[in-house]
């Protein structure tokens, strides 16, 4: 159940039908100041934001093509009111809280042990080989010699100008 779920579930009348908590709707059809999860971001190509345990966003405004929505992160989007969007929040709000004690826990759970690429030998990892233990010698790749650790590089020019507005605080 998601964590604002009432007995009724009733949350606004549309000019369809009753809209209900986890009920996926147009965004034109959603009133401001309640919070969304899975939202599309281009009109019928599925959700991508808001999907992760205990996540929500906000719709703050809308005007006659956009909806302004405030993220989790405190970025400001702007999106086409016809994308479609759940009402509610995603459940499980207390993900971030669990702790994984012990190795066991986590070989339960399916994940198998990782080891460092400095621990290996050089045919085995890039950071492979050398005495003793310290960082890699060169710059950080992956066990394919692919480069990682770089910056991540956005599109800025169209987060600017298509989506992205600005950041709260």
């Amino acid at each position: 159940m998601p964590d604002d779920y009432n007995e009724i579930g009733l949350l606004v009348k549309g000019f369809l039908n009753k809209f209900y908590y986890n009920a996926s709707t147009f965004l034109m059809n959603i009133p401001n100041g309640n919070f969304i999860h899975h939202i599309e971001v281009m009109p019928g190509k599925g959700a991508k934001l808001t999907r992760a345990a205990g996540t929500s966003s906000f719709i703050i405004s809308s005007d006659k093509k956009f909806s302004f929505l405030k993220m989790n992160s405190g970025w400001l989007l702007k999106i086409s009111k016809f994308c479609i969007a759940v009402i509610g929040k995603v459940s499980n709000l207390d993900h971030h809280i669990i702790r994984i004690e012990k190795a066991g826990k986590n070989r339960n759970l399916g994940v198998r042990p990782r080891v460092r690429g400095v621990a290996m030998n050089p045919c085995d990892h890039p950071h492979g080989g050398g005495e003793g233990t310290g960082s890699p010698p060169r710059a950080h790749k992956t066990p394919w010699g692919k480069l990682t650790k770089v910056p991540t590089k956005r599109n800025k020019k169209y987060l600017i100008k298509k989506k992205l507005l600005k950041k709260f605080g």
